[in-house]
């Protein structure tokens, strides 16, 4: 009987499982450490990803980063890269904001890694 699918660290202190029956179990390190990557308050800098559920199509709202310096790759669960629409599935909308379509994928959880000129950013989003 097989009990785990598949297991993907998306950094060295999180990662994630899949199981049997479609059941995901997130892994974590527990420190004094709050979470990166969101928009921090006071200017500092951060990605929002919205909407997040959504059904496909997500926009990546960046603050105080330069998008000539970044790279985005989205990941499945498996660690596999998604490439889709013959490598059209991030669009730049504007100076402060990229666009991601995955509405050709099936629903599941996937992993966006931001690679910033000095660190990269992980989020997970969800497709219904």
């Amino acid at each position: 009987n097989e009990l785990l699918g598949a297991i993907m660290f998306t950094s060295q202190n999180c990662g994630y499982a899949c199981g049997n029956n479609n059941t995901i179990l997130k892994y974590t390190v527990i420190s004094g450490l709050e979470e990166q990557g969101g928009m921090e308050a006071g200017g500092q800098g951060g990605v929002e990803v919205f909407p997040n559920p959504g059904r496909g199509i997500y926009s990546l709202q960046f603050s105080n980063y330069n998008l000539q310096s970044v790279r985005v790759e989205i990941v499945d669960l498996y660690g596999k890269a998604v490439t889709i629409n013959n490598n059209r599935t991030i669009e730049q909308l504007n100076d402060s904001a990229l666009e991601i379509d995955i509405t050709n994928l099936p629903s599941g959880i996937y992993i966006i890694r931001i690679h910033l000129v000095n660190q990269i950013i992980v989020k997970k989003i969800i497709k219904l």
